[in-house]
C-alpha cells in the first residue's frame, strides 16, 4: 500500500532528521557561529546539495522511470543490464567530476562562498574541509543509483534509513572522537566520507537480497544509458531547485559574519517536516505515478496526487504556523547552550520564521514534480526552476541588502513558492492534474485549524518566557509544552471540524495500492 510505503520512508527520514538534529545541537555546543562553524557549513553544503540532488532528486527521478519500464517491457535481465552499465558510466564520470573538483576547489569555493576571500583563514579552511567531504559525492550517487533500483522494486526501507548512517558516524565523532581524542572541525569532514563509503555498502547489500544481480561491466553507453543521462541533466537543475536555491543564498550570506551559521541551523529545524513529508511521498509517489502513466490511468494518477497534496498540507500547514509563532522557542530549545548563545537564537529565529513562510511550497512541489518525472519529462520542470532559480538570486540580492540573512532566507521561501505554482499549473495545462472539491474544502479547513492553532501559542508564549531564560533541561521543557500544546490544539480542532482523517486518507491511497 502507498500509505505504509510513506509511513515506512517518513518514520525513517524522520528518525535520520532527528538523529541529525542532535547531530547540529551538538556541533552548536562545541563550535557555536564561530569561524570554523561557518567554514563547516559552507563546506557541507557540496556534500549535502549532491546527497539531496541524486538521493532525493535529480537521478532518482531520471533512473526509476526508466528502470520500471524497462522491467516490465523487457524483464529483469534487460532491467538489470541497464542498471549495472549506468552505475558503471555513472562511477567513471563522478571519479573524474571529484579530481577535477579536488584540484580546483578554492576556485568552487570562491563561488560559493565569496565574503570567506577577504578572510585568509577561514577562505584556506572552507578549502581543506570541502576537499576532504567532497569524497562523499561519489558514494552517495552509488547509493542514489542502488536506492533507484530497490524503489522500483517498492523496497523502500533501507534506502530511506541509509542516511541514519551518517548522522550516527557523525554523533560518533561529535561525542566521543572529538571530546576525548582529537577536539577538530576536521574531524567533522572526516566522519562526512566514512559516512558515504557505509551508506553505498549498506544498501549494496540489501540489493543483493533481491532478483538483481549486480556485476562489474564494460561502461556501454547504450541508448537507454544515453537517455537517462539525457534527463539526469535537466533533472538535477529540477529536482535541486531548493538546494541550489539555499547555496546561492549561503554565497550571499558569506558576506556577512555568522549569517551563513544562521541559515545553516534554521535550514536544519524546517527539514524536519520536509524530510517526514515531502520526500518520503516524493519516493513513494515516483514508481506508482509511472506505473499509472504507462497504462494511461490519468485519472487514478490525479487522485493520487491529490491524496499526496492533502496529506502534504495535513502536516506542513500547522508545522508552518508553529514555526512561524515559535521560532525562538525552537531554536532556544534545540541550541541555545555552550557556544551557541541568545544572540545566535535570536538571529537564527529570525532566518526560521523566514524560511516556514515557504515550507509548504517546499512540500508540493516534491509531491507534483513527479507527476513530470514519471512521464520521463525532466525538461519543463528545469524551464520551471531555471526562472525561480533567477528569480531567487534577484530577491536574495534585494532583500539581502535591506534584511541582511533574514532577506535571503525569505527569498528562498517566494522563488519555492513560484516553482510549486509553475509546477501545478503547467501539469494541469497539460491535464495531467487538477484540483478536486475535497482537496479544496480540507485545504481551507487546515489553514483554519492550523491558524486558530498558532493563535494560542502566540497567546500563550509569555506564560513560557521564564522557562527560555532557564538551564538547558528547563528550556527543553518549555519547548515540550509548547509544542505539545500545539499538537493537541490542532487535533481538536481538526476533529470539531471535521478536517481530513487518517482513516480517510487511508481510504483513499489503498485504491491506488
Amino acid at each position: 500500500m502507498i500509505l505504509k510505503a510513506f509511513l515506512t520512508v517518513g518514520a525513517l527520514t524522520g528518525v535520520s532528521r532527528i538523529l541529525g538534529f542532535l547531530r547540529d545541537i551538538t556541533i552548536a555546543n562545541f563550535f557555536g557561529t564561530s569561524t570554523s562553524a561557518d567554514a563547516f557549513v559552507m563546506a557541507f553544503r557540496l556534500p549535502n546539495l549532491f546527497r539531496r540532488l541524486f538521493a532525493e532528486g535529480a537521478y532518482t527521478a531520471a533512473f526509476v522511470p526508466i528502470y520500471a519500464s524497462t522491467l516490465a517491457d523487457k524483464g529483469q535481465k534487460e532491467a538489470t543490464l541497464f542498471a549495472n552499465r549506468s552505475s558503471m558510466v555513472l562511477a567513471a564520470f563522478l571519479a573524474l567530476l571529484s579530481l577535477l573538483a579536488i584540484i580546483f576547489m578554492p576556485f568552487v569555493v570562491q563561488l560559493i562562498a565569496p565574503g570567506f576571500v577577504g578572510d585568509q583563514g577561514k577562505f584556506d579552511l572552507t578549502v581543506s574541509l570541502s576537499r576532504i567531504m567532497f569524497v562523499y559525492l561519489i558514494f552517495m550517487a552509488l547509493t542514489a543509483h542502488l536506492s533507484g533500483i530497490l524503489n522500483s522494486h517498492r523496497k523502500f526501507a533501507v534506502a530511506a534509513g541509509a542516511p541514519v548512517v551518517l548522522n550516527l558516524i557523525f554523533l560518533v565523532a561529535l561525542l566521543i572522537v572529538i571530546p576525548f581524542i582529537y577536539a577538530s572541525i576536521y574531524v567533522l569532514a572526516y566522519a562526512v566520507a566514512v559516512a558515504g563509503v557505509a551508506q553505498c555498502l549498506l544498501v549494496f547489500v540489501a540489493v543483493r537480497r533481491i532478483p538483481v544481480k549486480l556485476a562489474l561491466v564494460k561502461p556501454k553507453a547504450d541508448e537507454a544509458v544515453k537517455k537517462l543521462f539525457r534527463l539526469i541533466g535537466p533533472g538535477l537543475v529540477t529536482g535541486g531547485a531548493q538546494q541550489l536555491n539555499l547555496v546561492v543564498g549561503s554565497a550571499i550570506a558569506s558576506l556577512q559574519s555568522g549569517a551563513a551559521s544562521y541559515l545553516y541551523f534554521a535550514d536544519r529545524v524546517y527539514q524536519l517536516p520536509l524530510g517526514l513529508v515531502g520526500v518520503a511521498l516524493g519516493v513513494v509517489l515516483l514508481p506508482q505515478l509511472s506505473s499509472l502513466f504507462r497504462s494511461d490511468s490519468k485519472e487514478q494518477a490525479n487522485d493520487l496526487m491529490n491524496s499526496g497534496l492533502e496529506l502534504a498540507l495535513l502536516f506542513t500547514l500547522p508545522a508552518t504556523a508553529a514555526l512561524f509563532v515559535i521560532a525562538e522557542p525552537v531554536v532556544i530549545g534545540l541550541f541555545e547552550r555552550g557556544a551557541f548563545d541568545r544572540s545566535s537564537s535570536t538571529s537564527t529565529a529570525a532566518a526560521l520564521m523566514a524560511y516556514a513562510i515557504g515550507l509548504p511550497s517546499f512540500v508540493l512541489a516534491k509531491v507534483l514534480a513527479p507527476g513530470f518525472f514519471a512521464q520521463q519529462n525532466t525538461k519543463t520542470p528545469m524551464y520551471y526552476a531555471l526562472w525561480t532559480i533567477g528569480l531567487n538570486l534577484i530577491l536574495a540580492l534585494v532583500l539581502g541588502y535591506y534584511w541582511g540573512f533574514v532577506g535571503i532566507a525569505l527569498a528562498t521561501s517566494i522563488a519555492g513558492w513560484v516553482n510549486a505554482a509553475l509546477l501545478a499549473f503547467g501539469l494541469r495545462k497539460r491535464g495531467l492534474w487538477w484540483w478536486n472539491k475535497q482537496l479544496l474544502v480540507q485545504t481551507s479547513k487546515l489553514a483554519l485549524c492550523s491558524f486558530a492553532m498558532a493563535c494560542l501559542l502566540f497567546l500563550l508564549l509569555p506564560w513560557f518566557q521564564s522557562w527560555l531564560n532557564g538551564d538547558a533541561v528547563t528550556k527543553i521543557m518549555a519547548l515540550v509544552g509548547l509544542v505539545s500544546t500545539g499538537l493537541i490544539c490542532f487535533f481538536l480542532l481538526a476533529v470539531v471540524t471535521k478536517t481530513t482523517s487518517l482513516r480517510g486518507l487511508k481510504r483513499q491511497l489503498a485504491k491506488k495500492s
